[in-house]
């Protein structure tokens, strides 16, 4: 989201580590190496406790506020959290002095361990998990493509996350480009002598509300644009990231010889859940945590079918199942029930 770089972030990536460590996969984990970063600004993780509930409640609770999104409600530093495992571990931390009044030399040697051993299980995760484990994403948009890589690389398939992702429906025809013709002579060239228009052309695109701009996981602009950015004639995929909102893919067509030009409305692509829980509840979405009531950013979800359950551990649970095919706001006034 473009804003400054803070000790916080460094908590949300151990959050992330020792979410990981626990559960045995990445808390924002997606088959398509982009859409992680969609993810992590859109969606909340499974909650930890409920994919290993042998875990002690005061590491959830831990790893949950290092994962917050406001950093206002996150931990503030390494130090922090460091205090509250040796606050709920004592016999593995013995008498370590942790000073009231941090220094300059030891908060800093903190800092650099923290970093340096965030960076070694960072880079060995990412060795193992996106290197060997999965498919290497598309490679990032190039003017310089040609349609038949454009072609290859829109074969890839991007399977859609249906609780908080949504992805259009993809084209598989393959592209038809406008032929020369030999003026010279009456007789057509041969398919293989007719060489596909590659000259740059326009794209513009326009959305309802602003959106960062993706080709292909690779930023380019932000809406509303300025101007229309050149591009090579080819199929790509394009992203669409707003944090009030699901991320968004579509698959698209650039045409020679034309102005390409784009719109699309994200209320108009997604639908808003507003809940009222009495007296409050966790949400789940499809089996995926959302957040505890009330929830302050709005629930968006895909038009289709959709379980939403709510849960209190007090109340019996509250299940039901949602159809937003045709529908632009579902609101839901629930009374949950005491336990018998």
């Amino acid at each position: 989201n473009n804003l400054p770089l803070t000790a916080a972030c460094d908590v949300f990536a151990l959050g992330i580590i020792f979410y990981q460590m626990a559960a045995g996969k990445h808390p924002f984990e997606s088959e398509q190496y982009g859409e992680v970063f969609a993810h992590i600004l859109t969606t909340e993780p499974p909650e930890l406790c409920r994919v290993r509930p042998d875990l002690p409640q005061w590491y959830c609770d831990m790893v949950t506020r290092a994962l917050q999104k406001d950093a206002g409600q996150r931990i503030p530093d390494a130090m922090t959290l460091m205090q509250i495992i040796q606050q709920n571990m004592p016999e593995q931390f013995g008498d370590i002095p942790f000073p009231k009044t941090p220094g300059r030399r030891n908060p800093a040697r903190m800092l650099i361990a923290v970093f340096v051993l965030l960076a070694v299980l960072s880079t060995a995760w990412l060795i193992r998990h996106r290197v060997w484990l999965t498919p290497q994403p598309p490679a990032p948009v190039d003017t310089t493509f040609s349609p038949n890589q454009t072609e290859d690389s829109a074969k890839q398939v991007i399977k859609p996350d249906t609780n908080r992702l949504a992805h259009a429906p993809t084209n598989d025809q393959p592209t038809n480009h406008q032929q020369s013709e030999d003026r010279s002579t009456a007789t057509p060239k041969p398919a293989d002598q007719i060489k596909p228009d590659n000259r740059p052309t326009t794209l513009f695109v326009r959305t309802y509300p602003w959106c960062n701009i993706y080709l292909n996981y690779k930023l380019i602009d932000q809406t509303p644009m300025a101007e229309a950015i050149k591009i090579k004639p080819g199929r790509y995929v394009l992203g669409l990231q707003n944090p009030s909102y699901p991320s968004f893919t579509d698959t698209i067509e650039i045409r020679p010889h034309q102005q390409n030009k784009l719109f699309y409305n994200l209320d108009s692509i997604f639908v808003r859940v507003d809940l009222n829980v009495i007296p409050w509840g966790k949400v789940y979405i499809d089996g995926k945590y959302i957040g505890t009531t009330p929830i302050k950013s709005p629930i968006y979800v895909t038009r289709d079918f959709h379980v939403l359950e709510i849960q209190n551990k007090y109340y019996q649970s509250w299940i039901d199942t949602l159809d937003t095919r045709n529908e632009m706001v579902i609101k839901r006034s629930i009374q949950l029930k005491e336990k018998l």
